[in-house]
């Protein structure tokens, strides 16, 4: 059973910014796997801007683990777990503000990116044994087109928990 203390040491190792070589334990910060969560923050500052708080209580735990869990390349089972839970909150809300979508096409554009996040997470599920495939698409297909979902959200929809449309 994984405690506090695996899950713990594993965030203080993949925050660690003193070395920023690849070692077995730890992905550079320019590895495209970490480096590919930058896609996020244009996202976070529209929502900040806009209003949808709700957007940024999601995203920025899930961005501190999964940044997390790259970073100790995918072998702290600990925040995996919670990753993992967190990920499925945020899809669920993503899904949530598609259903209040403003515009078709916009919703249309939000389903797309959800079907992709989707399809990524079960083909990544099997291409783990295939790191170098791994690494090329799990970034494109969990975190740049979450981010540019997430950025579509928070420049055309409003705070669902601040009184939002439900």
């Amino acid at each position: 059973m994984c405690g506090w203390g695996h899950f713990t040491r594993g965030m203080r190792d993949a925050y660690t910014f003193g070395n920023n070589t690849p070692t077995d334990t730890l992905r550079a910060w320019g590895d495209f796997v970490v480096a590919s969560h930058a896609a996020f923050v244009p996202a976070l500052l529209v929502a900040l801007a806009h209003g949808v708080y709700d957007l940024l209580v999601l995203m920025i735990p899930m961005l501190v683990l999964s940044v997390c869990y790259h970073r100790t390349r995918e072998k702290n089972a600990a925040v995996a777990r919670v990753e993992l839970c967190w990920n499925a909150v945020a899809f669920l809300y993503g899904l949530m503000q598609a259903r209040v979508c403003p515009h078709r096409l916009l919703q249309a554009f939000e389903l797309t990116c959800a079907g992709l996040v989707l399809a990524t997470y079960v083909v990544c599920f099997y291409l783990m044994h295939m790191p170098a495939m791994y690494d090329f698409w799990h970034p494109i297909g969990m975190h740049v087109v979450p981010a540019v979902w997430i950025l579509a959200v928070a420049l055309k929809h409003e705070c669902l928990w601040c009184g939002g449309t439900p």
